[in-house]
Formats: C-alpha cells, structure tokens, sequence
C-alpha cells in the first residue's frame, strides 16, 4: 500500500488534536515527527500519512476538522 502525506505541522498541541480527530473517525493514519527538539520545533514538520486510498476520506476529516 503507498501512503501519501495530506498534512504537516510544527504544532505538537495542534497534532495531537488532529490525530484525536482522526482517531475518532476511524481513519487509518501514521504520523512521522520530523521537528528537532534541540530547536523548539524551529526545524522540521509533524507530517501525517494515509494510505492512497483514504486520502478523500482524510481530506474530508482535514476540512471539517480546520472548520471549527
């Protein structure tokens, strides 16, 4: 299966939210923490992966989720 990356953030409170998020609508997610924490997460993204073929069904998630 390919994962696709449908969003990144340097927001740790706003990743954790997130995948709360996503969780609760039983989506199927990985999410890699690039940030250096020698740097306060001045370097590097939060990025979250789906695999191709939830990626509409993320989306959807993403829009709601950014809605409230």
């Amino acid at each position: 299966m390919s994962k696709v990356r449908i969003f990144s953030t340097k927001s740790s409170v706003e990743s954790m939210g997130l995948q709360n998020h996503f969780k609760s609508n039983d989506l199927n997610f990985e999410v890699i923490d690039k940030t250096d924490s020698s740097y306060a997460s001045v370097f590097g993204d939060i990025e979250f992966y789906v695999n191709k073929e939830d990626e509409n069904k993320a989306q959807k998630l993403l829009d709601v989720y950014f809605e409230n």
